[in-house]
């Protein structure tokens, strides 16, 4: 078997297309490969941000990918299908942090997000690393564990109706108010709440990238709202979906999952209004929508969705995992460069 190689992309934008040649663009890299395209959304400021790829190779496999955006965490991804067992792990995970710590020094990776063995498997070998460069280090307990699962037209129930009077259409600039109060609302019940101060910038971000859209009652009263986003060549995340307390038990929720989830995978969506085509929100028809869920009442709606949660994660008709779970660790180094510590949100 081939023996495992890594590599430093030079251009992190060409990876975004090689990845997709490769056959590689799918739910397992989505969370390396949506923040990296995100990175160069025009309506994200600042978009002149450092990245840091690398990949892993066996042969002309791409098996592993560590993306890095200035300072946001570390992800770390594997395609779906990739052929890495648990004996491969370790030695790949050894060439890569080697790599890492040669290139970027001992500062490269303070907190990771990505796959749990991958992410474990990888802060081990980083600890092993430092270790040999006389840096103590240890890595702290994982934060916000969640499941990464995707839908693709093959796994699509029947289509569902949004409620009677209701309809979906992108935010525009008039939305910024009630899109900031609803992202809030939603942070509140995720148990993460945020400032004002913080949600306001991105909702205005959101709508300037064609990521967010609302669920209008009959009169117009915004009832929910829906914030997509890390949309690759290939893939595109549905980040969050709040609906209003008023409008709840209605079925609104699993139906603008359902409608959204259609309209990027091409097929026919009820409800939305004023665009023909994903093309013309500039995303385009994708192969794959993917979701992060932590709590179980939420894994149901999204399961009746199409999304994939089988007990065992795998795929029968596949052979290959339909959810992940992922979690983000930090690690902290005891002596010679300070502590260095940290989580974000996965969404």
């Amino acid at each position: 078997m081939a023996e495992f190689r890594v590599e430093q992309v030079l251009n992190p934008q060409d990876f975004l297309q090689e990845a997709a040649s490769l056959g590689c663009d799918d739910c397992g890299m989505n969370f390396a490969l949506g923040p990296l395209a995100d990175s160069f959304l025009q309506g994200k400021k600042p978009i002149d941000v450092v990245r840091k790829v690398y990949v892993v190779y066996r042969g002309d496999a791409l098996v592993l990918a560590f993306v890095g955006i200035a300072s946001m965490a570390r992800f770390l991804c594997t395609p779906r299908a990739a052929q890495l067992n648990a004996q491969d792990i370790p030695a790949a995970m050894s060439l890569l942090t080697s790599a890492l710590a040669s290139a970027e020094g001992p500062e490269a990776v303070d907190k990771l997000s990505g796959r749990r063995d991958l992410v474990d498997a990888f802060i081990d070998a980083w600890i092993a690393e430092l270790s040999t460069r006389g840096i103590d280090a240890s890595g702290l307990p994982p934060t916000f564990p969640v499941k990464s699962s995707y839908a693709s037209l093959a796994t699509l129930p029947q289509p569902v109706l949004l409620p009677p009077g209701y309809r979906i259409e992108p935010a525009t600039d008039v939305d910024v108010d009630t899109l900031t109060a609803l992202l809030i609302a939603f942070a509140s019940d995720v148990r993460m709440p945020q400032a004002v101060e913080i949600v306001r910038p991105r909702a205005v971000e959101h709508i300037a990238c064609g990521e967010a859209w609302m669920c209008l009652s009959e009169d117009g009263e915004p009832a929910a709202a829906c914030v997509v986003g890390r949309a690759s060549l290939r893939t595109i995340a549905i980040r969050s979906l709040y609906v209003a307390p008023a409008h709840r038990r209605k079925g609104l929720a699993r139906a603008f999952v359902t409608s959204m989830t259609r309209y990027f995978l091409g097929a026919e969506a009820h409800g939305i209004v004023a665009l023909a085509s994903p093309s013309a929100f500039e995303k385009g028809v994708k192969e794959e929508v993917c979701i992060c869920v932590q709590d179980d009442y939420v894994e149901e709606i999204y399961a009746k969705c199409g999304f994939q949660f089988a007990e065992s994660p795998e795929v029968p008709w596949k052979g290959e995992k339909s959810w992940f779970p992922l979690q983000i660790r930090a690690v902290k180094v005891e002596q010679g460069l300070g502590e260095s510590a940290g989580a974000v949100l996965i969404s």
